[in-house]
């Protein structure tokens, strides 16, 4: 009988996984022969080793960044083996996308064996499960302490957003998708989404699929303060898309180019430069779904 690998970031959201750790290895246990634990941090070098065993499934606690970080890894191992994601971060965007809203959501699909293929984004050699963006508010993530995440939870990452307007400077781009140019000019922020939800934000790409073998593209071109500001407002009602100063396209292929010096992000962790050849790698995780 296979194992069971429980990989666990122990300071997402609250920290209030490790609360449930022992119960939830308890109830593993009775339905598997083993349970093989890691903690974050990790190398991508421990799960190739622990990937050699016989490995059942893998559950995972934490947030996008802790998924996204076990989702390179398993696609770069070339092992096809089902994700269960326990929604434990600050903010859980493809959890979302899932529709899973609890770590017991999560058992029981992992309990009934439910999973689906999704797709993936990758740009060079890395992948992304939810959202590859650069721009004004790209750099949150890195910068907002842990101990903020934890105490404010999603507030933290609204109030540095907040910081940032009155510093606004907008970066010079231009989009190529399925090989044609669709956009040059100036933007303050751009997007590549796998799901609808990202920064928390639920209806950011409302017509976005994790399983339809295409991204979605967002663009929010250098606009006023006023009319960002209701752009905003815009964005929370997902009611943005039929604004001006927004771009919005799909694609299963993109390249971008900015001759800007722009920080980027890939998941919550700090990405390459541009430019960037980003591509849809259709079915390529099996995951658990409630949708």
């Amino acid at each position: 009988m296979g194992k069971v690998l429980l990989i666990y970031n122990p300071v997402a959201g609250t920290g209030s996984f490790n609360n449930i750790f022992d119960a939830i290895v308890e109830r593993v246990q009775k339905k598997e022969a083993g349970v093989l634990v890691l903690r974050t941090p990790f190398r991508e070098e421990h799960i190739f080793k622990l990937l050699e065993q016989e490995i059942k499934s893998i559950l995972v606690a934490g947030g996008d960044g802790t998924l996204s970080h076990v989702v390179n890894a398993l696609l770069k191992s070339e092992r096809r083996v089902p994700l269960y994601l326990f929604p434990t971060g600050t903010v859980n965007d493809f959890a979302v996308n899932t529709g899973i809203l609890s770590v017991e959501d999560a058992l029981n699909l992992w309990e009934q064996g439910k999973t689906f293929a999704v797709d993936v984004g990758k740009i060079g050699g890395s992948y992304f499960i939810n959202v590859a963006s650069g721009g004004l508010f790209t750099d949150i993530a890195h910068k907002v302490e842990q101990r903020r995440k934890n105490n404010l939870g999603k507030i933290a990452y609204y109030l540095r957003g907040l910081a940032q307007i009155p510093a606004l400077k907008g970066i010079d781009i231009r989009l190529e998708a399925g090989g044609k140019t669709v956009f040059s000019g100036e933007a303050y922020l751009y997007l590549f989404l796998n799901g609808r939800s990202a920064g928390s934000l639920k209806h950011l790409a409302p017509c976005a699929s994790i399983n339809d073998g295409l991204l979605d593209c967002l663009i929010f071109k250098k606009c006023s303060t006023a009319a960002l500001c209701q752009l905003f407002i815009k964005v929370l009602k997902g009611r943005h898309l039929d604004d001006k100063n927004v771009f919005h396209c799909r694609s299963s292929s993109f390249i971008l180019q900015s001759a800007s010096i722009i920080e980027t992000d890939i998941d919550g962790e700090p990405g390459p430069p541009l430019p960037w050849k980003v591509e849809a790698v259709p079915g390529a995780v099996l995951f658990a779904s409630n949708r």
